[in-house]
């Protein structure tokens, strides 16, 4: 089954639940984007490879998983939060606009 036949509704339904879904903290449990998606989002959002470069070291230095820390300089970190920031708001408009199609 390719994607194009499965119906507009329940495309966006799944990209909204695999971004926000039940995230396990130190202290408790609660709702977020998974620590997977901001280390992805962390990776898109280099600028040069030797920015991966750090990246895969730093993962080699601990458990092997790249870009799972919040990046050092802030304001990259900032920038990766700007752009799931982004892609969430667009999956909601879009969830938004296929509810008011089909209502």
């Amino acid at each position: 089954m390719s994607m194009d036949s499965v119906p507009l509704r329940i495309r966006l339904y799944s990209s909204l639940y695999l971004l926000a879904k039940e995230v396990r903290f130190a202290d408790a449990q609660g709702r977020g984007i998974p620590q997977s998606i901001r280390a992805f989002a962390r990776v898109l959002c280099s600028n040069s490879p030797q920015e991966i470069n750090y990246l895969a070291m730093e993962a080699a230095e601990n458990d092997g998983r790249v870009a799972r820390r919040p990046l050092k300089d802030k304001s990259r970190e900032i920038q990766a939060h700007q752009f799931l920031l982004s892609k969430i708001t667009g999956l909601i408009d879009e969830y938004n606009a296929s509810i008011k199609y089909f209502c």
